[in-house]
């Protein structure tokens, strides 16, 4: 009675406030009470409509009681006379306007959060007694639930079809009760339950490293069935250990990859539903980003109660790993755990892998682990950093395991896009597998014990590259055999060969003969080749030696020469010096190069042919005083000569006279400060060792680059070199340094000679 009461009550309250206010009615509502009815109609209708039975509201009639006396009644009293009417008092002053009250609407939504209409609704469901009530339903376990039911509902058609009672007692039946108001209703025996559920997850790796992905997935599955379900769940999830944390990747079903370690949950905000059998699995890639302790608390939550329905910890200890760019960035001797995928095995106990980061290689001296090893093997291994001659390694094996096999293999490096002019560009790519397309084999040979040298050169930029075949990284006469067989001018493409260094300058690593073979040149990159191949020196005092004839990835090209000025340079390339009266002549030179299959292309050069001339040098050092039998080329001498000329040298001995420049790469020069100036310098040089490496010398007086200049590597025959007319004069600085590419591109510089100058 109370509840009915208060709802018509509220009722009056909505439709007097609205009148008030003009909100949402538009029509005043009427009620009256009958024998047998409340009733309502709107405002000027005739009709009127049932609204509560008033049994409804009635209780049970009590006993009648005794019959008591009748009393005598009592004389009636005359009626006085009306007394006169007073004065009216003054108006007062108005009052300040008071705040706008609530609307019954506002009062009930407060009252009842759980209503979702809006106000015109509430007003239809409130005329037809239809608002919300809360049923709370206890069973004999003292298990309590509310439920939000609508008012009139039949109790027995409620979701869930048990035995009600309405008192605790569970003596008065209740399923066939319409729910009028807020009320409590009994279960006999706990059958008011929900169902159990078993969360699991397959995470059994016993040795974890951090930087590696690890399959965590969750399980979750229904094990008992109940008569009840969740509405509203979801996965909460958080973790403890190291600073820099680690990541749970999860997909959603749109395909999104979210770190539910960040978001700190799993599941949609408002949480899903477990419906009757619910059974699922979750797939969760972690990834610890460091070494240390990690535990990983997994809680499903029922939203609507905060209760943990189920919950695991996972507990995890990870081994640090360092990422093969650090472990490049490491000391010589230091010890380092890293991984990476194997892209390469040679076969003598050498093999690389490679990350995100940066590739390496990985020297196993003793072989304990490369017989057990494939390409596409994903490993992690410990070991000491080192490094062979110039290769960055790590060697000393004492641990590798394969996490993972037959990973997809990192691309290829395609070398034209990198920038040969930067020698960190180049070191930065050392240990991945590069491509190369179109080049040409410009030299092969066999040297010591087995191994092999070749040079490769890019026909458009004239950047060279040697290959290394090394016997003890890669004992493979096939290998060897297929090398060697390739001829010299023959286009090659390199497929998926190592980059790496060796003796101190950038080398490609062959191991097998699909890393090389033979293919077709563009006619561009003919044409470009041939530019630069068929070129002279800009200026001489000495025979040329032009090129007749040259074959070209298997094509022979002839070259037909014609001279602008045949008295100073022949066609056969003779040259003979004007008189010193007649002075330095400009020729120019024209090679015609065909190849009888359509190829046509002329080349023009212009040379300086210097006059003759009388020097008389002043100076001249064939070095004598380099005593050293040492064989390094980082080996310093000072020296003072008689003229009180300071020599400074880093190298190693030469021949009989002279002094030994190695690689570029080896940072070997000779320099000398000396006084009275100088006008024309000259120095021979010849070749160290036996090999056809390119040697090129550059030559600086006063920090003034005077040009380059290259030494016959085909040649033991002493060659001179001259530049004329420098004329600089007081003190000067002389230094000759070695521009040789690659390895073994050593030379001995004999007799430095100059004359003096002085303005």
């Amino acid at each position: 009675m109370k509840k009915l009461l208060g709802i018509f009550t509220l009722a009056l309250m909505a439709f007097g406030l609205a009148a008030c206010t003009g909100e949402a009615l538009e029509r005043e509502i009427e009620f009256q009470t009958t024998d047998s009815h409340i009733q309502w109609r709107y405002e000027g209708e005739d009709d009127w409509q049932d609204l509560i039975p008033i049994d409804d509201l009635e209780g049970e009639q009590g006993p009648q009681g005794e019959q008591g006396d009748t009393g005598e009644q009592g004389p009636q009293g005359e009626q006085g006379d009306t007394g006169e009417q007073g004065p009216q008092g003054d108006t007062g002053e108005q009052g300040p306007q008071g705040e706008d009250g609530r609307s019954a609407y506002d009062i009930y939504v407060e009252l009842y959060p759980g209503y979702e209409g809006d106000e015109e609704a509430w007003i239809i469901d409130l005329v037809q007694d239809n608002l919300p009530v809360e049923l709370t339903v206890i069973d004999s376990e003292g298990f309590i639930d509310e439920l939000d039911m609508m008012k009139g509902e039949y109790l027995g058609q409620a979701p869930y079809n048990f035995d009600w009672f309405l008192d605790e007692a569970l003596t008065e039946p209740a399923n066939d009760t319409y729910i009028m108001e807020d009320m409590t209703v009994y279960l006999d025996g706990s059958k008011y339950y929900y169902p159990e559920y078993r969360l699991d997850h397959n995470f059994v790796e016993e040795d974890v490293y951090s930087n590696v992905d690890y399959d965590i997935s969750m399980d979750l599955e229904e094990i008992a069935s109940g008569n009840m379900w969740y509405e509203h769940v979801r996965f909460e999830i958080s973790y403890t250990g190291p600073d820099n944390g680690l990541s749970l990747l999860a997909e959603d079903s749109e395909g999104n990859h979210i770190d539910i370690a960040e978001v700190g949950f799993w599941g949609p905000e408002n949480g899903f539903e477990l419906t009757d059998g619910y059974s699922e699995s979750t797939g969760i890639t972690a990834n610890f980003l460091e070494g240390g302790t990690y535990v990983i608390s997994i809680e499903l939550i029922d939203l609507d109660s905060d209760e943990i329905i189920n919950s695991l910890n996972i507990e995890v200890d990870v081994t640090a790993t360092t990422n093969i760019n650090d472990v490049l960035d490491t000391e010589n001797g230091e010890i380092v755990t890293t991984l990476g995928v194997i892209t390469k095995i040679t076969d003598h106990r050498t093999f690389f892998i490679q990350d995100d980061t940066q590739a390496i290689a990985i020297y196993d001296g003793a072989e304990s682990f490369i017989d057990t090893l494939t390409i596409g093997d994903y490993v992690v291994l410990t070991g000491e950093r080192d490094d062979y001659a110039g290769l960055e390694q790590i060697s000393s094996l004492t641990e590798l395991s394969i996490l993972k096999q037959d990973v997809t293999l990192p691309a290829t490096v395609d070398f034209s896009t990198i920038d040969t002019s930067d020698p960190e560009a180049i070191n930065n790519i050392q240990g991945y597998m590069v491509d190369i397309e179109g080049w040409i084999l410009t030299y092969v040979e066999e040297v010591s014990f087995g191994n092999i040298d070749a040079t490769i050169q890019d026909p458009i930029t004239g950047y060279s590259i040697d290959i290394r075949y090394d016997s003890r990284l890669a004992d493979s006469e096939a290998a060897a055999a297929h090398l060697l067989s390739i001829p010299e001018n023959a286009a090659v493409d390199v497929n998926g060969m190592i980059l790496g260094s060796f003796f101190s300058g950038e080398r490609l690593l062959y191991t097998s003969e699909s890393e090389i073979n033979t293919t077709t040149l563009s006619e561009t990159a003919v044409t470009s080749y041939l530019n630069d191949y068929l070129a002279v020196d800009e200026s001489t005092d000495e025979d040329i030696a032009l090129i007749t004839e040259i074959t070209l990835a298997d094509v022979t090209y002839t070259i037909n020469w014609s001279s602008s000025d045949e008295t100073v340079i022949a066609t056969d390339g003779t040259v003979t010096q004007p008189e010193a009266s007649t002075g330095d002549q400009t020729v120019t030179l024209t090679a015609t190069v065909t190849n009888g299959n359509g190829y046509s292309e002329t080349f023009t050069y212009n040379i300086l042919v210097y006059a003759l001339v009388e020097v008389t040098w002043a100076f001249e050092e064939d070095f004598t005083f380099v005593d050293s039998t040492s064989t390094s080329y980082t080996t310093s001498i000072q020296h003072t000569d008689n003229n009180n000329h300071v020599w400074d040298l880093l190298g190693r001995p030469g021949g009989a006279d002279g002094f030994g420049l190695g690689n570029e790469a080896d940072g070997s020069y000779i320099q000398v400060i000396a006084q009275g100036g100088i006008e024309h310098f000259e120095f021979d040089a010849v070749r160290m060792f036996t090999n056809s490496n390119t040697r090129i010398v550059e030559v600086f007086v006063n920090d003034v680059s005077y040009g380059t200049f290259t030494i016959d590597p085909d040649s033991d025959i002493t060659e001179s070199f001259m530049i004329r007319n420098i004329n600089v004069s007081g003190e000067v600085t002389i230094r000759i340094e070695s521009r040789s590419p690659g390895s073994r591109g050593a030379m001995d510089i004999q007799n430095i000679r100059w004359s003096t100058y002085e303005e």
